[in-house]
């Protein structure tokens, strides 16, 4: 297996790779995959539901590939909200999700400069973004059978992202 990254946005084409990708980290995602409650997560972790997020305008998406295989995704709702971040288990703390949010980073300030970026994030991803700068803003949330903690990215600490 290579070290070699390859960063990219991604294309229609590519939603059944990345809903694949998705689909392969739910029992890392959910305490209980079959809970019913989180019906309607997985459900917006299909492939079609990532070709609809693919064609909307309001999210732009951006892929990590190894010797040709999807190996990360990253994508943004708007100009300021981490949407997802999925990296594949083999890949996992290899700085493949910060060179993702670097070039998403990189690619959304070339269009806006929001005063504010937010996460949701899983709670094992919670380390990783604060190494990036993010800072919880609230306790820990379960919703929908989904556990998260609110975090965002303001201020000086988004300036030191830029660098």
């Amino acid at each position: 297996m290579s070290d070699s990254i390859q960063l990219r946005e991604a294309l229609p084409e590519d939603a059944p790779a990345m809903a694949a990708l998705a689909q392969s980290l739910l029992s890392q995602l959910l305490a209980d995959p079959a809970d019913p409650a989180t019906a309607d997560f997985r459900a917006s972790l299909n492939e079609a539901a990532v070709a609809d997020r693919l064609a909307d305008p309001d999210y732009r998406h951006w892929l990590a590939l190894a010797d040709g295989q999807l190996v990360g995704q990253l994508s943004l709702r708007g100009f300021s909200h981490l949407y997802h971040l999925f990296i594949a288990t083999d890949w996992q703390r290899r700085g493949v999700g910060r060179q993702l949010w670097l070039r998403a980073l990189d690619s959304t300030l070339v269009q806006a400069v929001p005063a504010v970026f937010t996460v949701n994030a899983a709670p094992a991803a919670v380390p990783a973004y604060e190494r990036w700068g993010f800072r919880a803003v609230e306790a820990p949330q379960r919703q929908n059978g989904i556990d998260y903690v609110p975090m965002e990215l303001r201020g000086p600490a988004l300036a030191v992202a830029l660098n």
